[in-house]
């Protein structure tokens, strides 16, 4: 039962971030697409956000399984379901949940031609950030600690999550691909850079938090592991930043072969 709580609170956290990445792609980077390209990528973008739903009320029977020592029979039962709802985990779950539903119902909206709402469509992604922070430690430290999580996962849902809906656009563009990209990587690289070094900042804040003082990040494992983690993350800054100063030019200009 551990694993498998453990395996949707993983996807959960997934979840969250293409659906947010995804709102952001297609607010931003992919507004250059062509109309009938962006209402088809509303499609994943609708679908994700039920998994978002699904996933999220299944870690709230699994969390009262997980507590209680019982099988998923006994979890499922209302008494244990809304002893969960009434914790700050199963709050934030519901939450999660509630605003998987509202993601997806705007992307269906936008699929079947109507206006796209991108603000409303930013707006409900947006409160979905705080909820990883809130359902964990960093809501207990507060402050710095609840601030700099937040950003983490932001810079987390625009790097990858986002990523994941312009290659996807980018492979479904068909003949129209090149000139899609040219209007699309530029903008993204340049968030993409911005989301990275965020990322490396507030996950070095993170570590901070979490050791308690700076010789920690050399004298324990938890730091250790933490400066592993920026050291892999470093050189895709750099090459983030080598692709925003040389590779999109040329895209911008058009030049770049797909071979």
């Amino acid at each position: 039962m551990t694993v498998l709580y453990a395996v949707f609170r993983f996807l959960v956290f997934a979840l969250l971030l293409l659906v947010v990445g995804g709102a952001v792609a297609l607010s931003y980077p992919l507004r250059a697409a062509a109309a009938n390209l962006r209402v088809r990528l509303f499609t994943p973008l609708a679908v994700w956000a039920a998994m978002l739903t699904l996933a999220a009320l299944g870690s709230v029977v699994l969390q009262g399984a997980k507590a209680g020592g019982f099988g998923l029979g006994e979890a499922a039962r209302w008494d244990s379901v809304r002893a969960v709802l009434e914790t700050r985990f199963g709050k934030v779950a519901l939450a999660q949940a509630a605003l998987g539903l509202a993601i997806g119902a705007i992307a269906l909206a936008a699929r079947r031609g109507r206006e796209p709402l991108h603000v409303a469509l930013l707006v409900v992604a947006a409160a979905l950030l705080p909820t990883p922070s809130l359902a964990g430690h960093a809501h207990v430290r507060g402050g710095l600690a609840l601030v700099s999580d937040v950003v983490h996962v932001a810079s987390a849902a625009v790097w990858t999550g986002a990523l994941a809906f312009v290659v996807a656009a980018l492979l479904a563009a068909g003949t129209q691909r090149w000139p899609l990209a040219a209007r699309a990587v530029p903008r993204f690289s340049n968030v993409a850079v911005v989301a990275v070094g965020a990322l490396i900042v507030s996950g070095s804040i993170n570590g901070y938090e979490e050791v308690g003082a700076w010789h920690g990040l050399w004298d324990t494992t938890y730091g250790l592991l933490l400066l592993a983690k920026i050291a892999l993350v470093l050189p895709l800054l750099a090459f983030g930043a080598y692709n925003n100063r040389y590779a999109v030019p040329r895209l911008k200009r058009q030049i770049a072969s797909p071979s």
